[in-house]
């Protein structure tokens, strides 16, 4: 593959299929090696902390990897490749322990590769909310988002006319992946609710039916 990079100039992006994760490499000898088998089957994570069978850290030549199902989009011209790796459902297994947590049709990678275009960092994913389980629920909810940077955070349960009818600070948990759970009690009657997430002026939100 680096003889073919090393020979061939147009020769700058190569894709694989077949192992169940995302990862882009840094340029190898003039090509950006990409696999994406995020888009069908269960993923492919390790059973210990690191959820990677290269091990963790990643490797120097790693420049952006992920568990999370999704696909990549790739827009091509006359004298560059865009590609963006666009957000699909999370895991519907225990099996299934994803790294990132992104909205669904949200890039949560991009590259540019061109003879003048340079490679930007992957886009920065602020507050991402990837949804509320069990919906529908009776009990107890469990919302997973995942925070950029240590700012606070804040919750509302609200109606679908926009009444708040739950309130709560969740202080600064930090960047990474994090679970609040809310109770469904909470609600004053059974319906459809917004979870409302709040952090450095961004919102995002998810829908919730809740039984009585």
């Amino acid at each position: 593959m680096n003889a073919l990079g090393d020979a061939h100039s147009k020769y700058v992006l190569n894709l694989n299929g077949h192992s169940h994760d995302y990862e882009r490499s840094e340029p190898q000898h003039g090509v950006t090696h990409v696999t994406v088998g995020i888009g069908g089957g269960g993923l492919e994570e390790e059973s210990g902390s690191c959820l990677y069978g290269g091990g963790c850290p990643a490797p120097s030549w790693s420049a952006f990897r992920a568990f999370h199902h999704g696909a990549l989009r790739l827009t091509v011209t006359d004298d560059s490749i865009t590609g963006e790796a666009i957000c699909g459902p999370p895991g519907d297994s225990d099996s299934n322990r994803n790294d990132i947590v992104c909205a669904p049709g949200d890039a949560f990678d991009a590259f540019v590769l061109g003879t003048q275009i340079s490679q930007p960092p992957p886009p920065a994913l602020s507050l991402a909310l990837e949804g509320a389980t069990p919906n529908p629920a009776r009990g107890a909810i469990s919302i997973t988002y995942m925070l950029q940077n240590a700012d606070p955070v804040h919750f509302e349960m609200t109606d679908v006319s926009g009444r708040v009818v739950a309130r709560r600070e969740l202080g600064s948990p930090g960047l990474g992946i994090h679970v609040y759970v809310v109770n469904a009690a909470l609600a004053p009657a059974a319906g459809l609710y917004w979870m409302r997430l709040t952090q450095s002026g961004v919102t995002r939100a998810t829908a919730v039916a809740i039984l009585r």
